[in-house]
């Protein structure tokens, strides 16, 4: 939620909202099966911190981006798609995950 609306604020374009919005399910759509059976065969505390590290990392540059002056739509849109693909990786969705 507050990626749609960091979005809104910084573009002032409900397009741009729909953009970020669409790059952050479409991910689940098309990695959602394929992420199961990985988290199914793989050890499920690694990918857990796996694709935690990398939605920590997607997310810190953010702000990074946002005091430095230069975030844009497609950033958070690029975002929103790697976070989303992550967690379609992630265990979080097939309890008990350890």
């Amino acid at each position: 939620m507050a990626l749609f609306w960091l979005t809104y604020r910084v573009t002032g374009s409900s397009t741009a909202m729909a953009l970020v919005g669409t790059a952050e399910y479409v991910p689940y759509l098309i990695f959602g099966l394929l992420g199961g059976v990985l988290a199914d065969r793989f050890d499920r505390r690694r990918l857990m911190i796996g694709t935690g590290l990398v939605r920590m990392g997607a997310v810190g540059l953010v702000p990074l981006l946002y005091v430095t002056g230069t975030l844009e739509a497609w950033h958070l849109a690029a975002v929103a798609l790697v976070q989303a693909s992550a967690s379609a990786f992630s265990c979080r969705h097939a309890p008990p995950c350890w």
